[in-house]
């Protein structure tokens, strides 16, 4: 294929996607438009339903009213409910004329959406070619071009940077989050739970005790881990989780000898639960962060890409 059959192809095949581009972008802001207009007809539905009930209960008013009937005072007030109801309803209809509009605009550019072909893979394909007569010419945009490609691979290897923290981070609230739970119900302890009966004397506690000094050990790994993460994309946030393991692990060293209604031990188990909580609190706050990142990388890469794509389509191979 000559280079001018190359450009002229491309040429084409970017005017298509960008008339597909364009019909997407709108039928975006009709979904939105109404999706909005079907909330607000279902309020102004029961703005109509409400008009018209009081107009029914005046209508059907006892005869004990017929004295405020004869001085006007009803049918004054009655006629002011109609016209709040006929208010009501135009501009209901009114809303449903606007919806019947937008509807039918969304079911045109569906129409032309289905009947344009998609030029995504056939566009992608040339501009590949193209890049690579470019790069093996060394041209004037080669540079460019290589500069764009090596920040937008730079940019999908920090999207995958960020979900290895987010999964790290993951791991961690539902392991803080379970400990939490059974911090919870030992607060609602009572001398049963506390003693046991018979041969399974102090069984629940112990049970407790020996499944927490695990969760102590686990917990720290997988908070140790999250902080690796997060050097590992340049985020050196410090979770301050260490008083909580500490504060944990005392409270479960002195449970065991010490009685549940103990202040000293009520103050400790009170102790672990708040900084756990602020522990758990701050995972949740990176995490939505590191998400928000993504959100921000992933639109840098489209922008970028666009970039690279306008450069292709506009370089001349010489």
């Amino acid at each position: 294929m000559s280079d001018k059959t190359l450009d002229k192809k491309i040429i084409e095949a970017y005017k298509v996607v960008r008339k597909r581009d364009k019909i997407k972008s709108h039928l975006k802001g009709l979904e939105s438009k109404i999706k909005a207009k079907k909330k607000d007809q279902v309020q102004l539905l029961k703005i109509l339903d409400r008009e018209y009930q009081d107009i029914d209960r005046l209508d059907k008013i006892s005869v004990q009213s017929l004295f405020a009937k004869i001085l006007g005072k009803l049918e004054d007030q009655l006629e002011i409910e109609r016209q709040e109801f006929l208010h009501a309803y135009l501009q209901y209809d009114s809303s449903l004329k606007t919806m019947q509009a937008l509807l039918y605009e969304k079911q045109v550019l569906e129409d032309l959406l289905a009947k344009s072909p998609s030029k995504h893979a056939e566009l992608k394909t040339l501009l590949q070619q193209k890049k690579n007569a470019l790069k093996i010419q060394r041209g004037k945009h080669y540079h460019e071009i290589m500069l764009a490609e090596n920040s937008i691979l730079k940019h999908r290897q920090r999207i995958t940077e960020l979900q290895e923290a987010i999964r790290a981070a993951n791991n961690c609230s539902v392991a803080l989050y379970k400990i939490l739970g059974k911090l919870k119900n030992v607060t609602s302890w009572g001398l049963i739970e506390y003693y046991g009966k018979g041969s399974l004397s102090s069984y629940k506690k112990k049970m407790f005790i020996r499944n927490a000094k695990k969760q102590i050990v686990d917990i720290k790994k997988l908070l140790d881990k999250l902080e690796t993460e997060l050097r590992d994309v340049e985020r050196n946030q410090t979770l301050h989780y260490r008083p909580f393991i500490y504060a944990f692990t005392d409270f479960v060293n002195d449970f065991y000898d010490a009685l549940i209604t103990d202040w000293i031990i009520q103050k400790k188990l009170h102790n672990s639960l708040h900084t756990l909580q602020n522990v758990a609190d701050k995972v949740e706050r990176i995490t939505a962060i590191l998400k928000h990142e993504i959100v921000q990388t992933e639109e840098l890469i489209k922008t970028e890409e666009k970039t690279l794509e306008e450069l292709l389509i506009h370089s001349a191979i010489r």
